[in-house]
Parts: C-alpha cells; structure tokens; sequence
C-alpha cells in the first residue's frame, strides 16, 4: 500500500524567511499548550489533535469533528498521524503522517522515529520534529479510550517486560496501530503478508459501526460482574452445563462452553448404548479435544439410555476419553455395546462462552443489543468498498471472564478475521513469523484438524505460565495487542493465534467475523495448478461441492473468490445436494460412510453412519440421488445393487434402511421422476434398458424401456 512506501522528507523552511524550526514545537505551552496531555486552551481555531478529517469523520457530531482537526505547528504547519508502525526491535517503530500548511490543501508525507528517551519525534534529517511524548501523543489521539485497568493489572502473571515494550500504546511486536479510517482497506489487504496484526483504538466511533452502541448497553449490565452471575444467579455456584444450555439460547447449534477448568462433576452416571445413537450431537470439551453431548435427540438412543445435554464423556468402555479428540470418541461410540461413564460439569469461574450466537447479546444486555449487531458486516463490507466477502452474515460471540483464554492455533481456512471488544480487556497474541506453512511449535494446533498430539496449550492471565511459554510471549517476534472496549483489531487467521480475557474489567465480550478480500487476476498471473482426480461435483447454493480422490476429502469451493471455505475428510464418491435446501448435501463413500451434512458448518452432520455395520453388501458405493420431496435417497454400488434411505429430520432425525434390489447388470444412473412417485434407472448390457420402479418399494413390479425402441409411456 502506499502509505508503506518510502516517503519525501519536508524541506526545511529557509532561514531567511522564518527562523528553523527547534523541533517544530506545538504552539503554545501554558496556557497554550499541554498540561498532563490533555487540551486546555481553545482559543486556537486548530485544535492541538493529530486526527486528520477524512470523509467518513465529516459526518460526525461537531464537537467530534472539532476533536480531530490536525495537530497545528509552528510556522503554520499541521500534522496527520495515519499509523503507527511497530516491529521486533526497540528501534523499528515508525510513525506514518503527513505534514501541511493549514491555508492549502496539500500535505506531505513524512516518516517520524522516536527519540531514544521517548520525549519527541522527528524525520530522518531533523527538519520536522514533534516535541511530544508517546504517552501525551496517544492521550491526543485517542482522547475519549479508557486507559484503565493497565497491563500489569489486566495480565498479572504474564512476564512483565511485556508492558514495558509496549510502553502506552496498545500493541508491542510486530503490527500497526491505525488512527486514519481511511486506510483501513490498505492495511487489511497487507495482512496476508505477515505484517502483523493492526489494532484500531477507539476504532467502534472512528469507523461509525454498530458496536459503539452495544459498548453502551453492555457496560451498566456486566461492570463489577461475571458470567456465572449473569447466568447463575439462582443456582448458588452449583451452575451445570445442562443449565446453561437451557438458559442461553445464544449458545445455538455451534456455540460451546470451554470447559477445560472444570474442576467438579455431578451427578455422575454409568449408561449403556445397545445400538448407535445416530441423532446425540457431541461437541468438544476443551477447545479441540473431549466430548460433551450437545443433543439428545427426542426419543433417541442417548436418552433412553440416561444420558443429559451437557454431560461429560468421562470413559468409554472404560477407557479414558477427557483429552481424546472428538473423532476418536465418536469412533469408539461405534464399538457396540458401548458403556459410558457420564457427569454433568459444575460451572464456575472463569467462565469461557464460544463461537455463540448474537443471542448471547441480548442475554447479556437486551435485545437492542442484538438487532445493532445486524449492521455490523453490512458497515464493515461499505467500509472495505464491496472488496470483501463475508463468511458469514452475523458475527459470533465470545464472552469470556477473567482469566479465561483459547489455545494457541491456526485456522484451517485461513482469512482476515476482525475483531471488536464490546466489553472488558481482550489480550490477543499473533505470531506473524509463523504462516499456516511456516514452522509451527509443536504446542500449536491448526483448527479443524486432528492434534498428533494431546497438547493444547491455552495461555491464561490469572496462573503461573511454563517457562518456554512466557518467552514466547515476551519475544520480539510475537505481537501482543490490549484491546478496550470499543477497540477494533483485525489479524490473518493462518498466523498461530489465540486470545485471552483480562482481569479487573469484568467479562470480556467479544464480536469476531472472517472475510476475504477479493484481488484482480490478470491474465498469465495464475500458476502452479494442481491436477487432481475428480469422483464428483455439485452445486450448494452459489459455491461449488467438490469430492476429489487426493483430500481432503469434500471441499466447498467459493469459485467468485477462489477461495477454498472448509473440507470434510474421507474418500466420497457422490455427493448431492438437498433439491430443498441449498445448504444440505448428502455424500456416500466407497468404504459404506453415509453422510448428511450443514454445509455451511465443518464440525455437525445431521447423520454419519457406517452403513456397511447395517450388511457387509451396503459398501463400493458409486451414486446417489435425491427424490423430489427430499425424503428418500437411493443408493447404488459397484456390484450393481440398489439400496433406498428414508430420511426424517428435526428434532427427532431418524434415517430407515428401505427395501433393495440386486439389479444383475450394470447400473449407470438413477434419477426420481419430477413428481417423485418413480424412480428411474438406466442399466447397460445388450440391450440397455430403462428401469422404472415405484419410488416406495423396489420390490413391486416395474416397468422398463428397452434402447432404440419406441414405447408409449401412461401414467
């Protein structure tokens, strides 16, 4: 972008004509000028605030548009701050700005490096020189930010060299702190380039999004409190998950408590499953490993058999299952019979809400809270200029109290994610040094993907941290940012981060939303294509379903964007989408794995069965089709026998084994008829037919067309 350019240096003002400028001093001292960074004199028509008026501030109240005229100079010169440059040496910050006269409308970039004693800033050969500390020049950039609680307070068992490298501004390492609105889009596009993440102090006001107003509503409901308050009020510090699951619509589908600090279980019980509980749903207990039942399923096996929403998986078959990752419990979930030791976690603090719903706003506040989030990615998208595609349409949630934090992770489909605090202190940590294809610590895990090991380290505020750890944190080359209510950051999500919730400012509420940046292909640009063997395609609303022979199994393909969303292991030769409903697609596998699957969610399938467990035939699956009404869907295999599944959902999703048939000649394609009362197969062999069978037994008589001859069809 062009603000990273090298930029001109100021000439100097001529002696003749003015006297050199000593440092280029601010106007005024006292009554004029400073006084414990804050403006005390407004006899000046420029205001002594380095916020430049870019189109976007034009359109606030006066009294802010007063607040961010540029800051003025002596011999009638102004200065814009754009940014703040930070790097891993003491020495490598930069401050990005512009320097004009107040009479003309031209302004002239300059680079401005602080001093060795941090008192004032000047370019490379000293002919603008601001006299200004960082504290005083952030005091006057951000006039209105919170400055409390400090670092020390909010992460009290961190290596306290990171406050020192951070000095007062809100991020130390490698980054941008960004105070021009203007330049929002230039710095997002530069994230994929390992720059480091770019924090916006103030940036809900200063970018007039939506957030500003659920700061407001959030601060008088939570200040002094914790979520187990909020959601805990009547249940005297015995809060279970099952009753946080009732209490909080806004945990949805997807959202999940982190329940990698429970201490206590209760109401522990031994359950037996005689057959596979296809309707239970099962979500992770830490952040990517154990399993805590989610849902039921009305009537279903789990719930005949004792199991509750909300209970920990503590072993099956007795063995241990707390640190096994989802894949593998689900996997032993298979080995029937299956016994279960079973127990419902006692919540307590901290508490950490994820991946919510904006539900958990109105929760938390009121529902005026939630309806303002509903602008938000419509504000950020204007603000980009149409250049990003959203990947969702809300954001999710994350409320977390003191002391709670994620792990150390990559995303599996890495983008430009944003970030805005609505409430307390969020402590995020990026290491830029280290892409989605660099060199990863061990302890870092990528999202969405099997750990080869149990590690999953999460970095707290409130405890004592492993010494290997804590350097980690205070090295040059991992950026810590401390983010305030009504902050906005944005990061790359192939970067090893995580967050973590500060202390002394109650529960940190958190909005979080990912998107890409489109960029211009010129022709000859694309190249390294991959060639790779295709099983089958299909279309899921405006993005392409793609089952490829070398993985990930199905990819979900955004062919706008080029952009690959998310993967679903295995080998599927035939997915198809629901003729109903664009977001549900069904897949079968050579190996007999049926699958029903949101495609707009990586982690939940409405069922995924082994169906070769049901009769060792029901395996080499090659086809699949849908009927019209989305209820049945038929099967083909390579020994050329047809299969047909009924399938219920909802609350009860039940999938039923209908009747089958051994077709004896080579069968090529099935298709329903449109109004769904015949199904339709083509078979080869001398000659080729047509097979028509009654959509709801393939066992009653059929009717069938013989190639190259004539037929008159009667319903």
């Amino acid at each position: 972008m062009s603000a990273l350019l090298p930029l001109p240096a100021v000439p100097a003002v001529p002696a003749a004509a003015t006297p050199q400028l000593p440092a280029a001093r601010l106007r005024g001292t006292t009554p004029g000028g400073i006084n414990g960074g804050r403006v005390v004199d407004s006899r000046w028509p420029q205001a002594l605030v380095t916020l430049a008026l870019g189109p976007l501030r034009r359109r606030l109240r006066s009294s802010t548009a007063r607040k961010a005229m540029p800051l003025e100079l002596e011999n009638q010169l102004k200065l814009k701050v754009i940014m703040l440059q930070r790097g891993d040496t003491a020495e490598s910050d930069v401050m990005l700005a512009e320097v004009g006269n107040p009479d003309e409308d031209t302004w002239k970039p300059v680079r401005l490096k602080p001093s060795e004693d941090k008192t004032s800033w000047s370019d490379a050969d000293s002919s603008v020189v601001l006299q200004m500390s960082e504290a005083q020049l952030l005091q006057k950039l951000c006039p209105q930010r919170e400055s409390s609680p400090s670092f020390r307070a909010s992460a009290p068992y961190w290596p306290q060299i990171i406050s020192q490298q951070m000095g007062p501004w809100p991020l130390k390492g490698p980054g941008t702190v960004l105070f021009e609105p203007n330049r929002l889009l230039d710095v997002a596009k530069e994230l994929r380039n390992g720059t480091g993440p770019v924090v916006i102090p103030g940036g809900a006001q200063e970018l007039q999004l939506p957030t500003s107003d659920v700061v407001d509503l959030l601060f008088p409901c939570l200040m002094g409190s914790s979520l187990a308050d909020v959601f805990g009020e009547d249940s005297q510090g015995q809060l279970t998950y099952q009753e946080l699951l009732e209490s909080c619509p806004g945990l949805g589908d997807v959202g999940a408590a982190d329940l990698s600090r429970v201490e206590r279980l209760t109401d522990g019980r031994v359950v037996t499953f005689e057959q596979k509980p296809f309707n239970m749903e099962c979500m992770s207990r830490r952040w990517s490993r154990g399993a805590v039942i989610r849902k039921l399923g009305k009537n279903g096996v789990a719930e005949t058999a004792g199991c509750k929403a909300g209970d920990i998986i503590v072993t099956i078959n007795g063995e241990a299952v707390l640190n096994a990752t989802l894949a593998d419990v689900e996997e032993r979930l298979e080995q029937l019979p299956a016994q279960l030791e079973v127990g419902q976690p006692v919540l307590q603090e901290p508490l950490y809400l994820r991946e919510a719903t904006t539900d958990l706003l109105t929760s938390l506040a009121d529902v005026e809270a939630t309806e303002a989030v509903e602008e938000l990615l419509p504000r950020v998208s204007q603000l980009m200029e149409g250049q990003a595609s959203m990947s969702d349409k809300l954001p999710q949630v994350f409320a977390g109290d003191g002391g709670s934090a994620s792990h150390v992770h990559v995303d599996s489909t890495p983008m430009v994610q944003m970030c805005h605090v609505v409430h307390g202190v969020k402590i995020f940590g990026v290491d830029s040094s280290a892409g989605a294809s660099g060199d990863l610590k061990p302890w870092v895990t990528r999202w969405g993907s099997p750990a080869s090991t149990e590690a999953e380290v999460a970095l707290p505020v409130d405890v004592d941290l492993d010494q290997e750890y804590a350097a980690w944190l205070a090295s040059r080359e991992t950026s810590i940012a401390m983010c305030r209510a009504g902050d906005v950051m944005l990061f790359w999500g192939g970067n090893p981060h995580f967050g973590s919730n500060g202390m002394g400012a109650g529960p940190c509420v958190a909005l979080f939303h990912g998107f890409e940046l489109r960029q211009n292909v010129e022709k000859g640009a694309v190249e390294g294509f991959k060639r790779c063997s295709i099983y089958a395609m299909d279309w899921t609303g405006d993005k392409l379903l793609v089952a490829a022979k070398d993985g990930p199994g199905i990819r979900l393909q955004d062919v706008e964007r080029g952009v690959e969303e998310r993967t679903w292991s295995g080998e599927w030769m035939s997915i198809r989408t629901d003729p109903n409903n664009p977001f549900v697609a069904a897949a079968v596998a050579w190996n007999g794995k049926f699958k029903l699957f949101d495609t707009r969610q990586a982690s939940q399938s409405v069922f995924d069965v082994d169906l070769k467990k049901t009769s060792p035939s029901m395996r080499d699956f090659l086809y699949l089709c849908w009927s019209p009404d989305s209820k049945n869907i038929a099967l083909s295999n390579r020994n050329d026998q047809i299969y047909l599944l009924g399938l219920k959902k909802g609350e009860s999703n039940c999938l039923r084994l209908g009747s089958s048939k051994n077709m004896n000649m080579e069968v090529n394609q099935m298709v329903y008829s449109p109004s769904g009362d015949s199904l339709w197969v083509a078979t080869g062999g001398n000659p080729g037919k047509l097979h028509i069978f009654p959509s709801d037994s393939l066992q009653k008589p059929e009717r069938s067309v013989t190639a190259h001859n004539w037929v008159t069809w009667q319903h």
